[in-house]
């Protein structure tokens, strides 16, 4: 109720992760309903793709084939970066890792491959999801705070409810006044806003600054970036922490 830490769950050879995966959406559904039943908040949707980190061909889905050529670029991107580096039990690093790798991949390849209309059309679509993913992280830091604070518990509810309504409020804003309207983001918060939609976020998108900046350092060259990823990869948690937080305050 008070947490962005999602529950994790965890298995042979790929170790702990904070999701869990279904083929049949009655079984996701549930399992959530088991969590619900626990107290916690449980976001179910659907992934277009995912990886096997290199165990087996992945495979190609009819969730994914009628995509955009870019976007289709950007998920091969994303899901082939999980068979480079890996960290078992740290789902927010490997997606991190996997975001970064997916925005430089798709940057060279509508450099070389996308027309002027693909590139216009990308450069909006990734203006948009950078504004949402912004807005998120901003509640998920303020909010965050509240959780911490030692109130009651229901003043605490209270000052979550709050929050909540102001971030909805906050897209629709944002939706009207510069997004023409566009409703991309609208089924995420019609079915109601809570931790595990925040935590879905923030898996995502948390470390990708610091990545960012790492490989802005490394001016680009990806077989660099891939060797100083193995280094964190090979430290202990806390010291790989430390080294993120560092990396996302440093100029390039």
């Amino acid at each position: 109720e008070f947490s962005f830490k999602p529950r994790e769950s965890c298995f042979p050879f790929v170790g702990c992760v904070s999701y869990r995966g279904y083929y049949r959406r009655e079984d996701a559904e549930a399992f959530a309903a088991e969590l619900r039943g626990k107290g916690d908040e449980v976001y179910v949707y659907g992934v277009a793709a995912y990886s096997t980190l290199g165990w087996f061909d992945d495979p190609v889905l009819n969730t994914f084939i009628q995509s955009s050529s870019a976007e289709l670029a950007r998920l091969i991107f994303h899901e082939l970066a999980h068979q480079v580096v890996y960290i078992k039990g740290n789902s927010m690093f490997n997606e991190s890792f996997a975001v970064a790798v997916e925005e430089e991949g798709v940057r060279r390849w509508l450099a070389r491959h996308a027309s002027d209309r693909e590139r216009s059309v990308y450069a909006i679509v990734r203006e948009r999801r950078a504004e949402f993913v912004d807005l998120v992280l901003r509640y998920r830091e303020v909010l965050d705070r509240v959780y911490r604070q030692t109130q009651t518990v229901e003043a605490r509810r209270a000052g979550k409810r709050r929050l909540f309504a102001a971030l909805d409020a906050d897209y629709r804003a944002l939706k009207t006044n510069k997004w023409n309207g566009w409703a991309g983001y609208d089924r995420w918060f019609d079915s109601g806003v809570d931790n595990a939609r925040i935590a879905s976020v923030a898996t995502y998108k948390v470390y990708v600054p610091s990545f960012r900046a790492l490989l802005a350092r490394r001016q680009g060259d990806m077989n660099a970036f891939y060797t100083d990823m193995r280094r964190l990869a090979a430290l202990d948690p806390q010291a790989r922490d430390m080294v993120l937080a560092a990396m996302a305050t440093e100029p390039p």
